[in-house]
């Protein structure tokens, strides 16, 4: 799928237990440590909306350092930037 070159790809929903609750706070501290040690963190998604999910997620496992980027993935696009197809989280 294409993301922000540079960025880790992390759907929102591996965050999830279900679609009302995160993981567990252990659980989501886990799948959130690659990134927990990073001066700050922005969350986008496709249109600025699930990035917030994400972005709880961040203040629920400790973390602070997180902005969400409101444009997103459209913004991003429209302004011709760099993305890739790579494979990450």
């Amino acid at each position: 799928k294409e993301h922000i070159e540079g960025s880790i790809l992390r759907s929102c929903f591996n965050l999830m237990a279900e679609m009302t609750a995160f993981l567990p706070d252990e659980q989501l501290a886990q799948q959130l440590q690659d990134q927990t040690q990073a001066d700050r963190v922005i969350t986008y998604c496709g249109g600025g909306i699930a990035a917030t999910t994400s972005a709880l997620a961040h203040l629920i496992a400790g973390n602070p350092n997180v902005a969400i980027y409101d444009g997103s993935l459209n913004e991003w696009l429209a302004e011709d930037l760099p993305t890739t197809r790579a494979a990450t989280a």
